[in-house]
């Protein structure tokens, strides 16, 4: 092989032999990895997840529940995120007497995650606690394996019903494990429930959408023409008709008035003829007064 890199250099290889060394035998352990994981808890398991953060015991376990079976009915949930049914499943954090400020719960996906760039951790979420404007419930999704991270917190009394977090992961491939947490501060009782948990690549959480473009087409603009007629007499007698046509534009579009104009047509010879009219007029009745002044001295 020839090499023009920055020094000029060339290799070659001739009679390769590969043969088995005398190793002793070997068994691989298991490849304990998965590449997403998904549930909804409608089969009532907790789908190979586990209590544990593999420091800690919690205080008390996420367990599944529905909504017919979940034990406090006035904190809830009632019904499922899934599909919004008394009978659909979740997992409840198993709250017991005596409540004590700083109890815990843990719960995670069994196996690890092959963590890969553009992944996201999606879930429903649920609060309802007997204390008000104390934020004394503390949610966390905590990364732990290749870092250590809490990557999402919200700390509430109230979730005000099932809530959706999406959560992006850390820009990096990995085996990795995935938290989720509860931490209650308040020694009160609570109801904390998770459903829905996805981790995935983010495109698969977004459906495809359609974009409509209306555009407006404007209205037609309509002209309209409208003739009057006037009569004009002459010193004939003859009725003579003037045309006075008017164009006006309306338009649907606009609001903007247009101007009317107004042309009107006449005939030269009518003006003639109605000047010639007046001047006769005026010559007979000065020779009518003339004709009177001396008949009187007569």
């Amino acid at each position: 092989m020839d090499s023009n890199d920055i020094i000029q250099s060339s290799f070659a290889l001739d009679n390769i032999k590969i043969s088995s060394c005398a190793y002793p035998p070997t068994e691989l352990l298991p490849y304990n990895l998965i590449l997403s994981f998904s549930c909804n808890f409608d089969d009532l398991t907790i789908c190979n997840m586990e209590n544990t953060d593999d420091n800690t015991p919690p205080s008390f376990n996420f367990t599944t529940f529905t909504g017919d079976t979940v034990p406090n009915k006035e904190l809830g949930p009632i019904r499922d995120h899934t599909s919004n049914s008394s009978s659909g499943g979740f997992i409840y954090w198993n709250q017991q007497l005596p409540f004590i400020s700083g109890d815990t719960g843990f719960i995670r996906p069994l196996k690890r995650i092959d963590q890969n760039f553009g992944m996201c951790v999606r879930f429903a979420y649920y609060v309802k606690s007997s204390a008000v404007n104390k934020n004394g419930t503390k949610l966390i999704l905590r990364g732990g394996g290749c870092y250590g991270k809490e990557m999402w917190i919200n700390s509430l009394d109230d979730s005000l019903g099932w809530q959706v977090a999406t959560v992006p992961v850390e820009k990096f491939a990995c085996m990795e494990r995935f938290y989720f947490r509860v931490s209650q501060i308040e020694p009160v009782p609570v109801s904390v429930a998770f459903d829905d948990i996805e981790i995935a690549q983010c495109p698969s959480f977004d459906p495809t959408t359609t974009t409509t473009t209306t555009v407006s087409t404007p209205t037609p603009s309509t002209t309209t023409t409208q003739t009057t007629t006037l009569s004009t007499i002459t010193s004939t007698s003859t009725i003579k008709t003037t045309k006075i046509t008017t164009s006006s534009l309306s338009s649907r579009t606009s609001t903007k008035s247009t101007p009317t104009r107004h042309t009107t047509s006449y005939d030269s010879s009518t003006a003639s003829n109605a000047i010639q009219i007046s001047s006769t007029k005026y010559i007979y009745l000065i020779n009518f007064c003339v004709f009177t002044v001396i008949s009187q001295f007569f």
